[in-house]
């Protein structure tokens, strides 16, 4: 029997979703997962958090993300609230989403990757030199 929390399915922001494809069709990151944890890592330790905008994305079902993942999304709830209960509630999913939709221009920054020129379809990228950024900041990370 699947549970409540195995149904819930974060948000991504529409605004969003031409520059997480292009990380994913690029093979910088492998789903949609990996770009929202990331990006709620980075929102996190920037302190930025924003409401998703309106327009959603196709959301991500919580079954994507791994054990571990599912342990970070509660650690960042429960840093963010210094609430305890929230770790049992679905208002952590809320709190990710907000730091994942304000994380992931950071990400962009960070990788040195121009947002607006993947949105004119004018970006073009060194995959090797992006992916060595990526592995340099996941490393600063951990």
């Amino acid at each position: 029997m699947i549970s409540e929390e195995d149904k819930y399915r974060i948000k991504r922001s529409a605004s969003q979703q031409k520059a997480m494809l292009f990380l994913i069709e690029n093979k910088i990151f492998g789903d949609y997962a990996g770009v929202l944890l990331i990006s709620a890592i980075l929102g996190f330790l920037n302190n930025k958090k924003l409401p998703i905008d309106k327009q959603a994305s196709d959301s991500v079902q919580i079954t994507f993300f791994d054990s571990e993942a599912r342990n970070i999304i509660k650690l960042i709830a429960f840093l963010d609230s210094g609430n305890s209960s929230i770790i049992n509630s679905m208002d952590k999913y809320q709190i990710f989403e907000e730091y994942a939709y304000a994380g992931f221009p950071i990400l962009l920054e960070k990788l040195e990757i121009d947002k607006d020129a993947i949105e004119k379809n004018n970006c073009v990228i060194n995959q090797l030199l992006v992916l060595k950024k990526y592995d340099s900041l996941v490393n600063q990370l951990m």
